[in-house]
């Protein structure tokens, strides 16, 4: 069974799991994703859907999240095509407010070590990205909560 768990962005960040392994996990560009998506079995996609704060705990411009929200439309109609069943996450449903170090940190600990060597590396202003991505496919598979 495949999982791809994705977390969109001007840099995507993208984890593939095969059998509930960990299988690549990389950040890349949304053409660089797409071979990732048509390379691997159907299964699960499961996609982080931006989400509007209010007020006070708004960060950057607002008017981002809606290119962000077409890029996830863009992930989700490439996965439906290619046979995947698509869900979208908010991010306050799978990691709630957690900062992102001790999301990461809570997320690296149900990784195995041949896990971790499955990560690609990335300079560390991309990793956030796949590690949410990793993060979005470990809370898929109840890994962890």
């Amino acid at each position: 069974m495949v999982l791809v768990a994705i977390d969109p962005g001007k840099v995507t960040g993208v984890a593939v799991f095969q059998d509930g392994v960990l299988h690549r996990a990389t950040a890349c560009s949304l053409e660089e994703c797409r071979l990732f998506i048509e390379n691997e079995q159907p299964g699960d996609c499961i996609i982080e859907v931006p989400q509007i704060y209010p007020g006070q705990q708004q960060k950057g411009d607002q008017n981002d999240l809606i290119n962000l929200a077409v890029t996830v439309g863009r992930y989700a109609d490439l996965a439906i095509a290619c046979g995947f069943r698509v869900k979208l996450v908010k991010p306050r449903e799978w990691k709630g407010q957690l900062p992102k170090d001790v999301c990461w940190n809570r997320v690296r600990e149900t990784l195995t070590s041949l896990e971790l060597g499955n990560m690609e590396k990335v300079p560390k202003s991309r990793a956030h990205n796949m590690h949410d991505a990793i993060g979005l496919g470990t809370w898929f598979q109840k890994r962890w909560r």
